[in-house]
């Protein structure tokens, strides 16, 4: 009786320890369960804010990247705004100069035709003598006056003036001498051939032009139109500084023109080699292996 006391006892033990050993296993299961359950919601949780963040960041980066856009075409805008306003003003101011030059021309043409009137009224009383004369002047006093204008409207100056040719000339600068340093002296520079034109020379040239287009001395009708422009060439050459900046735009614009007809020469040159070189092909083709005698023959020829 003891031993089944003993056994019962026993396998009472053995009950317990396995439900203990059950229990405590159940448990730490759960928790493992738990614990990954958590670290599953971390890291969704992680994920779901990454995302609001590139949410965010996308739809702040458009809304920036729209306010960018938007202040571009404001810009954009104000410059076509600008850049109309400017296309305005100078059409107007254009407009406004052809005005006043046709309006000028129209003055001018209404003087020159009056002038006529009154050059062909005094013809009339003179006699036959008188009148060769006076119509032979008048021819003169129009080459002059044709000249001026036509001076006048290339911008060129000097030549309303009369001055035709205008030589740089030669210029030796000035240099200073040392003699073993016992003497020392300078030598002033001096200009040869200089055609550089004083004020002096220039009144002088004026005076005289202005003689030969005087209103009340020639009698082309449009001497009066000539005579203002000797006085406005006078003007601007008389002035040191006026004549400078007019003597560096005049050099800017033949440097200009110098270029242009560089650009036409070597232009023509490229097409006439071109052209050449074409037909000498053709010629070439066309009597194959003739061509070295036939060209050896013309060239004995030529």
């Amino acid at each position: 009786m003891g031993n089944n006391r003993r056994t019962t006892t026993h396998h009472l033990y053995r009950v317990l320890f396995t439900i203990l050993v059950a229990w405590s296993t159940t448990i730490a299961l759960c928790g493992t369960h738990a614990r990954a359950d958590s670290l599953e919601d971390e890291y969704v949780r992680q994920v779901i804010e990454e995302d609001q963040q590139h949410y965010n960041d996308y739809h702040t980066g458009g809304d920036d990247d729209d306010e960018h856009a938007a202040r571009q075409q404001q810009q954009q805008q104000q410059r076509q705004h600008q850049h109309d306003e400017e296309d305005a003003f100078r059409s107007q101011r254009q407009r406004m100069q052809e005005e006043r030059e046709a309006a000028e021309r129209e003055a001018a043409d209404r003087m020159a035709a009056e002038r006529e009137r009154q050059f062909e009224a005094e013809v009339q009383r003179m006699n036959e003598e008188q009148r060769k004369l006076a119509r032979k002047q008048k021819k003169i006093d129009g080459r002059v006056v044709k000249s001026v204008l036509r001076a006048s409207g290339n911008k060129n100056l000097y030549a309303v003036l009369g001055i035709r040719h205008r030589f740089p000339g030669l210029k030796i600068p000035a240099r200073e001498v040392d003699l073993f340093g016992a003497l020392r002296f300078t030598i002033p520079g001096i200009s040869l051939f200089s055609g550089e034109l004083s004020e002096k020379q220039i009144r002088k040239q004026f005076r005289k032009r202005a003689m030969e287009v005087h209103p009340d001395k020639n009698r082309d009708g449009r001497a009066q139109e000539a005579f203002v422009a000797v006085e406005e060439a006078a003007a601007v050459l008389s002035d040191p500084r006026q004549r400078e900046a007019y003597d560096a735009e005049r050099a800017r614009q033949q440097k200009e023109q110098l270029e242009r007809y560089k650009g036409a020469v070597k232009t023509a040159m490229a097409y006439a080699w071109a052209l050449t070189r074409r037909t000498v092909q053709v010629i070439q083709t066309l009597l194959g292996p003739f061509f070295v005698p036939v060209a050896i023959i013309l060239a004995l020829i030529i």
